[in-house]
């Protein structure tokens, strides 16, 4: 189970508050995801379900399963170089932006998408060239 606490969730509550996404219409999204987490206690594969469900989605695996998928398809955004450098320095803007602006995923489920592959870990999420 992959979980924000509260303090990472407060961190990034205030990290979006003060930062502009390129719609005020994906900034309240990302704060709506955000409130979802925090419903669900921090778990981010329940609040997944809950969000899917909201911008009728029909998950047919379970929440952090389908995260997972979800998350893989937003790999090669996720991990451009430029994109693992603002996320290891807690810089969210440029990986929603892309992430945002690709269509992959519904808006709703952006920000679960990013935190998920920063909590799972950069480097085990991104595929190296060995």
């Amino acid at each position: 189970m992959i979980v924000m606490t509260s303090a990472e969730i407060d961190e990034l509550r205030h990290a979006l508050s003060v930062t502009e996404l390129s719609q005020l219409a994906d900034q309240v999204q990302a704060l709506e995801a955000l409130d979802v987490i925090a419903d669900c206690e921090g778990d981010l594969g329940d609040a997944a379900i809950v969000l899917a469900l909201r911008a009728q989605q029909l998950p047919e695996e379970e929440g952090e399963e389908w995260l997972a998928s979800l998350a893989k398809r937003c790999r090669p955004l996720l991990c451009e170089a430029a994109v693992q450098e603002s996320l290891q320095a807690k810089q969210w803007l440029l990986a929603f932006e892309r992430v945002l602006a690709s269509q992959w995923v519904p808006p709703l489920l952006v920000l679960p998408v990013v935190v998920y592959a920063v909590k799972v870990g950069l480097d085990q999420f991104c595929p190296t060239d060995a």
